[in-house]
């Protein structure tokens, strides 16, 4: 394709374009990142082809394609938290051993079922500076994670984080925990 205005500058180079010994053909148009352009850039054929388009979803009575809700923000931080302790306390990765926090001692209340052994001590501070560090957070998200995700000792990485992704669509936003 040859873009010009003047029908004669793609006569001049018709036959003369190769690729090794191949000659190349010359197009009346291209689609580049799925717009169409013909050799006088303009957009005739793209137009045609998305009313074409436009015509064939009303004539199936189909409702336009919406885009799934995004999750907030604090939603993928909790999950990439709950990811990454999770290779700390289970898989036990070897550069962040320095962030792994002590098993919280199993505890049986009259009304309550065994907790967890995967339950960590949460650390404690009554600056509320602390209280929004991440370990201290994600080691909250955690205990509820373990208690209610049945063995997430067996689970690989990808499976963690469905796993999280699932289970904290379930909460509010924001998580106040």
């Amino acid at each position: 394709m040859v873009v010009s205005r003047s029908m004669a500058a793609s006569q001049v180079i018709e036959g003369r374009v190769t690729f090794g010994t191949v000659t190349l053909p010359l197009q009346e148009h291209i689609r580049i990142l799925g717009v169409d352009l013909d050799r006088r850039l303009r957009f005739d054929r793209h137009l045609k082809h998305v009313a074409h388009q436009a015509s064939l979803q009303n004539d199936n009575h189909q409702p336009p394609k919406q885009a799934a809700p995004l999750d907030p923000p604090e939603h993928g931080r909790d999950v990439a938290g709950l990811v990454v302790f999770h290779k700390i306390q289970i898989q036990g990765v070897s550069h962040l051993a320095r962030q792994r926090l002590p098993p919280r001692d199993a505890v049986r209340d009259t009304r309550t079922v065994l907790s967890s052994l995967e339950q960590v001590k949460v650390p404690r501070s009554r600056a509320n500076q602390h209280q929004r560090t991440f370990v201290s957070r994600v080691s909250r998200l955690w205990n509820i994670f373990t208690a209610t995700v049945p063995s997430e000792r067996e689970m690989s990485t990808q499976r963690v984080k469905v796993a999280a992704h699932r289970w904290r669509g379930t909460l509010p936003s924001p998580l106040l925990v």
